[in-house]
């Protein structure tokens, strides 16, 4: 068993790889390794579920799946304590994201998704090793557009496990005069203030250029982090260069997006005042009426209702101004503001007033959806049933029950939701039946009700549709700690894509087991 499980022979087992130039592995330096046979006797269990995850690995079809359960796999060797199979796996895992990635940018994304995954092992040096071929990578991407996304994306995701200086050095790799310079910089900026490190965040902020609207935005978005942390005098501050920021931005699209997070900070730290000054200076019709809905649900929440219903009584008319398609987009704000405050009556009637009927689906599903999350189950019935797309009206039904069932409504309240659902399946076209009874087996599923969820797979034809329903079984069996009955589940499934899904989350539940079931030596 422990020849099997561990280092080259496992890596053997792979898809045949050539490395390419643009990444430098480098070589593990000799470390002390257990000997394996002796310590899977001592840790039978453990290397047990090692011995599966790996086995199911390596018969996961999809890279992307195959390449998570890899790193499901290292990180769990590493948490056991055995360091050097585990960087062995994390260089699989690199050498499948090679070998698996033709196009240049998921090539970066799949080496900065095995770097995080080294350093938060506590693995930084090939972390660093994997993040430079990450770069490197990115950077050979012919496109300039392309180029500069996948930098902004990369300094993006260092900045996410607080490798700021890494990412700041990424970020000045884009040329200046492109957008993704000034949003990677947000990004960084927002990471570092959600962290608590808002003196470095206003100073990454600062070197957005001035003409971006991101250099507005995201000193906003900083002050209502200094306002929610408690530090009134730094979020009047920035809120301050936020306005600033925001008057240098020439075209009225992107100064509108910079006031309107001035208005967000300035709500955040509770001034209405400051946030209707702000909201008064925003030229977009459509922007300046999503400013006042918050505005609105802000003084709904505060208790004043009739201010509430004053301003989005003003909004409605200015969206009522507007011609054709201009109208709808000005007036979803508008509906959704007045569910969000619970005057349902007149959101239905400014649903009722717009003319195409997908434009009505589309906000009916709104509605419904804010109905949901405040548990007004027969509000939100009642806008789901107007709903003129059945395939999207009864999958909504049938979402509603698995709202409910995770809300802790009564089983037969649940029952009979989903009941509903599946009546109006039984006469339902072919592909709505489908969706519907995919939806109602996942459901079930999640209720522990098994039988019931197989029974929704007979009601399905094609490969995806059962995938989907033998995936949510496959959790279900996860989640009652059942890893034969997962697994047995998750061979059932013949679409490659859900199969591989499964499998993945079968290797990560298998990962799980073994570390949980570790007892370190002398314990």
């Amino acid at each position: 068993m422990g020849g099997r499980i561990f280092p080259r022979l496992f890596a053997a087992r792979y898809l045949p790889v050539v490395l390419a130039p643009l990444l430098a592995l480098a070589a593990p330096p000799a470390q002390a390794q257990p000997n394996m046979d002796e310590w899977c006797a001592a840790h039978a269990e453990t290397c047990g579920h090692f011995e599966t995850a790996f086995e199911l690995t390596n018969a996961i079809e999809v890279p992307l799946h195959r390449i998570d359960a890899i790193l499901e796999n290292a990180r769990a060797l590493s948490a056991v304590g055995l360091e050097v199979p585990a960087r062995h796996n994390f260089e699989v895992a690199l050498r499948n994201v090679v070998a698996s990635y033709e196009r240049l940018d998921a090539r970066s994304r799949g080496l900065t998704d095995v770097g995080v995954a080294q350093y938060e092992t506590g693995l930084t040096d090939d972390a660093t090793v994997s993040f430079d071929g990450a770069l490197e990578v990115a950077l050979a991407i012919e496109s300039d557009n392309d180029r500069a996304r996948m930098v902004m994306e990369f300094a993006g995701d260092v900045a996410e496990i607080g490798l700021w200086e890494r990412a700041l050095e990424a970020a000045h790799r884009i040329p200046e005069d492109r957008p993704e310079y000034a949003r990677a910089l947000a990004a960084i900026a927002l990471s570092q203030g959600e962290a608590g490190e808002l003196e470095a965040a206003a100073a990454t902020a600062g070197a957005i250029p001035e003409a971006s609207t991101y250099r507005g935005q995201t000193l906003a978005d900083l002050a209502r982090l200094q306002a929610e942390a408690g530090d009134a005098d730094a979020a009047e501050a920035l809120i301050a260069r936020a306005m600033a920021a925001a008057g240098s931005v020439e075209n009225d699209a992107g100064r509108s997006f910079a006031l309107q997070a001035v208005v967000n900070a300035e709500l955040a730290r509770g001034d209405l005042d400051g946030a209707t000054a702000a909201a008064a200076e925003i030229p977009d019709q459509t922007v300046w009426i999503e400013s006042q809905v918050a505005i609105a649900i802000a003084q709904a929440e505060a208790g004043d209702a009739e201010a509430a219903a004053a301003i989005l009584a003003a909004a409605r008319a200015r969206a009522d101004a507007v011609d054709g398609l201009g109208r709808v987009m000005a007036l979803t704000p508008v509906v959704n503001g007045l569910a969000s405050i619970g005057h349902w009556d007149a959101a239905a009637e400014a649903i009722a007033s717009i003319d195409d009927q997908r434009h009505r689906d589309s906000l009916l599903y709104d509605v419904g959806r804010t109905a949901r999350q405040v548990q007004d189950w027969d509000t939100a019935l009642d806008f789901i049933e107007q709903i003129e797309r059945e395939r999207i009206r009864l999958t909504e039904i049938a979402s509603l029950a698995a709202d409910q069932h995770g809300a802790g409504v009564a089983p037969d309240q649940v029952a009979e939701t989903l009941a509903a659902a599946a009546d109006a399946a039984a006469s339902a076209d072919p592909d709505a039946a489908g969706a519907v009874f995919v939806v109602l087996g996942r459901v079930q599923a999640e209720m522990g009700d098994l039988a019931a969820a197989r029974e929704s797979l007979g009601h399905t034809t094609y490969e995806s549709d059962q995938g989907a329903i033998l995936l949510a079984i496959v959790r279900a069996h996860l989640a009652a700690g059942d890893l034969e009955a997962a697994i047995a589940t998750a061979e059932e499934i013949t679409d490659s894509h859900k199969r591989s899904e499964a499998m993945a989350e079968v290797v990560a539940g298998l990962a799980d087991a073994a570390v949980a079931a570790y007892v370190p030596d002398g314990q």
